[in-house]
């Protein structure tokens, strides 16, 4: 079978690189910013544009992510259809204040026990369950510091002569957090095809099956 979500993973990877890389330079510059403020003067404007590319591709981030997942659980309901996230419950795991601190961790949690039901999908239910708690806590971890960093009254009162290494580690934590869920698509998109492939095998089987019982009937009828 095609995996409605194949080309929109393909187009989630591309901004989840475009991600990772504008995230890289925003810590290098950051970290001009913290330990070499002259220099830094230098690269400002560079700085600013490189920040507002990243806020464009974080928001079309957003919405590839919120595509894929939809029609990553429209996939797997195809393959299973008694698994028990939909692609709309999945959606609401996610962005439901509160409830998605819960959701998040059930959604991916169903996903790696699913794959690990099948020897084939094993190994990719396990790194799954790896990278899960790691993903589950930075990225709780990372929106939180990037509000108190972010805001524009109480950061820089917090953090006071610190405010610009609180900069800093808000940059490292974004760069960490978005390697790790490309990790995560990648598992997910393996093992999405490598099910895939064992039921396009099987319908090839049932279907060689049937027709050499057509065949063997034939025969013994004399035909």
């Amino acid at each position: 079978m095609l995996l409605k979500s194949q080309k929109t993973g393909n187009v989630l990877k591309v901004f989840l690189w475009a991600t990772v890389i504008l995230t890289g330079i925003c810590t290098i510059n950051a970290a001009i910013y913290t330990f070499n403020y002259e220099v830094y003067l230098k690269i400002e404007r560079f700085d600013m544009f490189t920040n507002l590319f990243f806020v464009i591709t974080y928001f079309m981030l957003v919405i590839a992510y919120t595509i894929w997942i939809f029609k990553v659980h429209r996939d797997i309901l195809l393959l299973n259809p008694s698994y028990e996230i939909t692609p709309w419950g999945a959606i609401r795991r996610i962005f439901i204040p509160f409830y998605s601190i819960y959701g998040m961790w059930n959604l991916y949690s169903t996903m790696y026990r699913y794959f690990k039901e099948s020897q084939n999908t094993y190994s990719f239910g396990s790194k799954l369950k790896l990278y899960l708690p790691f993903y589950y806590f930075l990225f709780f971890i990372s929106n939180s510091v990037n509000r108190l960093v972010t805001d524009p009254d109480y950061g820089t009162t917090l953090f006071n002569d610190s405010y610009d290494v609180a900069l800093l580690i808000s940059y490292g934590l974004d760069l960490v957090l978005f390697i790790s869920f490309l990790l995560i698509a990648k598992v997910v998109t393996k093992a999405l095809n490598t099910i895939a492939t064992e039921v396009n095998l099987e319908s090839v089987d049932e279907g060689t099956n049937e027709t050499e019982e057509v065949n063997d009937t034939a025969q013994i009828n004399g035909f």
